[in-house]
């Protein structure tokens, strides 16, 4: 039997085609390298997704100060320390931008710790191609790093970040449809080559479609890489996907007591549970039981953890479940007194009935009597019918 290498010497194959021996997959493989234990997996493109002023952005740029001040604990999840970068952000200048980065410095309480971090504001670094026929340049249908890409990539190889941030996906694709699942796909595994030549970690920030956002849809669906736009085809190419989603008063009676004194007509609480979760370590968050948090006071808070909203969700089922079976118990003897009810009342109405019948038999008797006596008195005799 060829092996990989000898196949390899006989087709010519190129040092960047891949091929994966199971042969070495027997052995267990190393251990899972983090951006965040346990949560986000480092090495390769993710997508936090969601609707505009969810959250999306205060919290990723709340775990990019933490990282870029050199890492430690992020709401109970430990991060990885080391050089951050941002394409683009959504602030119109710098004096906004400023802003923006002052409070996520104090939200994650990093202000006065020296930080790496570095904003690049420039313009698309991506473009999509039509075709040939279509394109400037005559290229084939797919993505292509723009003039300002190739100057960002050279900028990206010489900080070598720990992590990309990606703010918003819409601003550094030119050309990007969110309906079109199957440029969504390819730009996914555009993203994820740029973090592998890098060898470092890309998260993109991405929006939902309208229709995920209506108002009876569950919270598990709100958070699910369906409800981001394009995203069917999206889970394929992105390593890791997560979803954030403002809370609701119909939330409530999901979630259970871990929701016990929350106003959530108000705004400042949020969602955060990944959807492509096959990395995420035990006591995760996901789209089932994410964690919840709240922005409150400009500070930024964990009010409960995934592991907290799983247990108060189990414990409102079973609870739900207690009170229908109850329920459809109380409307059992409800249905028993209303037969017993129904059969006492027809049992007194026969009896009515038969004692009338023989009333009316009696007064027929007497009444035959009298006629005879009648009849006797006057010598003449009675005709029955």
């Amino acid at each position: 039997m060829s092996t990989v290498t000898e196949i390899q010497q006989k087709t010519q194959s190129a040092p960047d085609f891949v091929v994966w021996d199971w042969q070495e997959f027997k052995t267990q493989p190393p251990p899972q390298p983090w951006l965040v234990e346990g949560l986000i997996p480092a090495e390769g493109a993710c997508d936090v997704y969601g609707p505009p002023g969810a959250g999306k952005s205060t919290l990723l740029y709340n775990l990019g100060a933490v990282v870029a001040a050199g890492g430690g604990d992020w709401f109970g999840h430990r991060a990885v320390g080391g050089r951050v970068v941002i394409l683009g952000g959504e602030s119109s200048n710098k004096r906004a931008h400023w802003r923006t980065a002052n409070r996520a410095m104090r939200m994650a309480g990093v202000e006065e710790r020296d930080l790496d971090l570095f904003t690049l504001p420039q313009g698309p670094i991506l473009r999509w191609s039509r075709g040939a026929y279509h394109d400037r340049d005559h290229k084939p249908e797919g993505w292509y790093l723009t003039e300002v890409g190739d100057r960002t990539m050279d900028w990206l190889d010489a900080l070598s970040p720990n992590l990309v941030l990606v703010d918003t996906i819409l601003g550094c694709a030119a050309g990007c449809n969110l309906l079109d699942q199957p440029q969504q796909y390819a730009l996914g595994a555009m993203l994820g080559q740029i973090a592998t030549r890098l060898d470092t970690t890309v998260i993109t920030i991405s929006h939902t479609n309208q229709a995920s956002m209506g108002s009876r849809t569950p919270l598990s669906e709100r958070l699910c890489y369906t409800a981001r736009a394009g995203g069917n085809g999206a889970p394929a190419a992105w390593r890791w996907m997560g979803g954030v989603s403002a809370l609701r008063q119909a939330d409530k009676k999901l979630l259970g007591r871990v929701a016990d004194g929350w106003r959530l007509d108000a705004p400042g609480f949020f969602a955060f549970g990944a959807s492509k979760y096959n990395e995420v370590g035990p006591g995760g968050w996901i789209d089932l039981h994410p964690a919840i948090f709240q922005i409150q006071r400009g500070d930024l808070r964990l009010v409960a953890t995934g592991e907290q909203v799983s247990q108060s969700m189990r414990e409102a089922e079973v609870s739900a479940a207690e009170k229908r079976a109850a329920a459809k118990k109380e409307q059992g003897r409800e249905g028993h007194t209303t037969i017993s009810t129904s059969g006492s009342r027809s049992g007194r109405r026969t009896e009515d009935m038969g004692l009338k019948a023989k009333e009316t038999k009696a007064a027929a008797a007497m009444s035959s009597s009298s006629q005879a006596a009648l009849a006797a008195q006057m010598g003449v005799g009675v005709i029955n019918d």
